[in-house]
């Protein structure tokens, strides 16, 4: 009791010092929580923005397959099975095709990542419904802001790229740019380059093949034969952390 009386006395003998203390003391304080809750909140949103536009609530891999790893791309693919192709119809896996392309762009060329996906899908946010149909020797394609920023392109622009099919042989086509969308999740944006599904099977000599398979939010199915499947922990986590487990 004694030590409450003499803080007491002194906190009032302070006069203004003390006045001035609280309020630094609270400024602090409300400074202090106030950057926590955008830190915690950046945070949570870019989970959540990565689960809607690229890693969905799970995935399939191709065994042998890293997503951090470009150079096990080119043989990361396997066909579709009917079960497989019975949740795809379903609406509850989603499969992309993945390669490695060049894209020349006035005068300079730089590298990219096809994917090819299902124009009808649901299970992520990415607008692939504007990626229309091939019309005669045009096929379509959709790219990020990010990307169209760097390669200084636009709705309705064409690219060239060249990529090497399944038997190691170069082709080389042209891309209407049907869409440019705008993303918050870098690895879903920057680099990327959206087909139809089909179209790129039929580019790749892979029909009915793919590498990955996302899942959709209502997907309550287990274990596929011949598929790695890796978790929404996984997925979300740091690359930083990722390569520590696996050392």
């Amino acid at each position: 009791m004694l030590a409450f009386k003499l803080a007491f006395k002194n906190l009032v003998g302070a006069g203004l010092r003390t006045w001035l203390n609280v309020l630094a003391l609270s400024f602090a304080f409300v400074v202090i929580i106030f950057y926590n809750g955008i830190i915690d909140g950046w945070n949570r949103q870019s989970r959540t923005d990565t689960q809607e536009w690229e890693s969905g609530w799970g995935q399939y891999w191709t065994p042998g397959y890293d997503r951090y790893d470009p150079f096990t791309i080119r043989d990361s693919h396997q066909p579709l099975s009917k079960e497989v192709l019975a949740e795809v119809a379903k609406k509850n896996l989603v499969p992309v095709l993945l390669t490695q392309a060049t894209a020349y762009l006035r005068g300079h060329m730089t590298g990219v990542i096809l994917k090819g996906i299902d124009p009808s899908q649901t299970a992520l946010k990415l607008p692939s419904g504007a990626i229309r149909e091939s019309s005669g020797d045009t096929d379509y394609a959709i790219i990020g802001k990010r990307m169209a920023e760097t390669c200084k392109l636009k709705q309705g622009d064409r690219m060239l790229i060249r990529w090497r099919d399944r038997n190691g042989t170069f082709d080389a086509r042209e891309l209407e740019i049907a869409s440019v969308f705008k993303c918050d999740v870098p690895l879903a944006d920057k680099g990327q380059v959206y087909l139809r599904l089909d179209v790129l099977q039929k580019m790749m000599g892979m029909e009915n093949e793919a590498t990955l398979l996302v899942t959709g939010k209502n997907y309550v199915g287990g274990e596929i034969n011949d598929w790695d499947f890796k978790d929404q922990t996984y997925l979300l986590a740091d690359m930083d952390k990722i390569i520590k487990t696996k050392k």
